[in-house]
């Protein structure tokens, strides 16, 4: 068994999880520093070494990485550090520079997707509020909605829609970012054309690994669908265009694509260079030996993923007030096939495993449904996990299955049966 150390922020503890339920030593490091450190900061993990003996929750990313035969970068942002200590001889899988800059610089991005012919929706810059305004009323001459981005610090501003001045102006004024607002930049783009669907994939250095994740995006509702495909409408429009600069760059690690699609193309909106959310847990147990994935790239022989099960439903459990500690139990049945995210262990009762919310946190956890029938089968059994919860002020989604539904349809449509 291999020594493997998770860098993360607290999103994707599952995965450094997944590893540990195969017998690897995981070193699992949390991103707790600040001027004034709480322990929110770096509860998210606690106590699991009495449910997964070969965890170790560590207070210092240096004690993880010192320990490892391998390195895995679970979120973006570290880049430099990743690529450092490759050129130090360890084998890291992750972010890397210039992998990265697809997610942290979006006008690298849009630059590379036009010099390799991957759609795009029109694109502005702007530097600073001001030219931000002249840009934004430009482009509302032209098209009913456009959507203002920045570069990485998303907490402040994911993708913010606006149809005109007055909208942005009043964002700013409750955002907190005027007094700095003439030192950012932004990105505005037109309204993408068609239906928003995403990839998740794994690429191994040489390629993307296959089969990859296919799913519409379900409209905000927390819940991720996927069909396990080898092949789709994706691979000429992106796929194809991109791996060879993938490749050219050395990049080993987790990668998502968000796209609008039409009849006729696509038009990319985003990238991120590490796990997806919601869909962490999907591809993690979908690739059954995703240890050896992972583990084999970084020794220069992969190997391809064996699978089960080709359907997948990831959907979220989240409480009202994400400010306070709650305690809430999860079903032993269900305990391989719950997502955990920003939790404390605190221990099992025969019957439950009894966690603890991290106030901070996205959410509970995720019920993960897998199929090998339908994706209607494996959406049945998320939803049952999640309705399973013991836990106060539960919310999870409703409405997910009618927006999959209307969006599969459509883009069936036009570019053939995927589900």
């Amino acid at each position: 068994m291999a020594r493997i150390a998770v860098v993360d922020s607290g999103h994707y503890l599952d995965f450094a999880l997944i590893l540990a339920s195969k017998g690897h030593d995981v070193y699992y490091s949390v991103d707790w520093f600040r001027a004034f450190p709480r322990v929110e900061d770096y509860a998210t993990g606690m106590g699991y070494e009495r449910a997964y003996p070969s965890f170790h929750k560590v207070i210092d990313p240096g004690i993880a990485l010192s320990n490892a035969d391998y390195v895995v970068f679970t979120d973006v942002g570290l880049g430099h550090l990743a690529s450092f200590l490759r050129s130090k001889g360890v084998k890291v899988w992750g972010a890397s520079i210039p992998a990265q800059l697809l997610e942290t610089d979006r006008f690298f991005m849009d630059s590379l997707m036009r010099r390799v012919g991957v759609g795009r929706p029109e694109s502005r810059y702007a530097r600073g509020f001001q030219e931000l305004k002249t840009v934004v009323a430009d482009m509302l001459g032209k098209y009913p909605v456009v959507a203002v981005k920045m570069n990485v610090f998303r907490g402040n501003m994911e993708t913010q829609l606006v149809s005109d001045l007055k909208e942005l102006e009043v964002f700013f004024s409750q955002s907190n970012l005027e007094p700095i607002q003439d030192r950012l930049s932004f990105l505005v783009e037109g309204e993408a054309e068609g239906v928003e669907w995403g990839v998740d994939t794994y690429f191994d250095g040489e390629g993307f690994v296959r089969p990859y994740a296919i799913s519409p995006e379900a409209g905000g509702e927390r819940t991720c669908f996927v069909r396990l495909v080898e092949k789709s409408f994706v691979d000429d429009f992106i796929l194809n265009k991109i791996e060879p600069w993938l490749r050219d760059a050395g990049f080993k690690g987790f990668l998502s694509i968000e796209f609008f699609t039409t009849k006729d193309g696509v038009q990319v909106t985003d990238y991120t260079i590490r796990l997806p959310y919601p869909g962490a847990g999907l591809l993690a147990r979908l690739y059954e030996n995703v240890d050896e994935l992972i583990i084999s790239s970084l020794e220069g022989n992969p190997v391809k993923p064996k699978i089960t099960y080709t359907y997948a439903v990831e959907s979220d459990s989240y409480p009202e007030s994400t400010e306070r500690w709650q305690p809430f139990t999860v079903p032993a049945k269900y305990w391989d096939v719950f997502g955990k995210r920003w939790s404390v262990y605190a221990g099992f009762d025969g019957e439950n495993h009894k966690l603890l919310y991290v106030p901070g946190g996205t959410s509970y956890g995720s019920g993960i449904g897998l199929s090998a029938d339908s994706i209607k089968d494996a959406y049945d059994k998320a939803i049952a996990i999640v309705s399973s919860l013991n836990a106060p002020e539960k919310k999870y989604t409703a409405r997910a299955w009618e927006i999959f539904e209307e969006r599969r349809k459509q883009v069936e449509e036009w570019h053939g049966k995927i589900y």
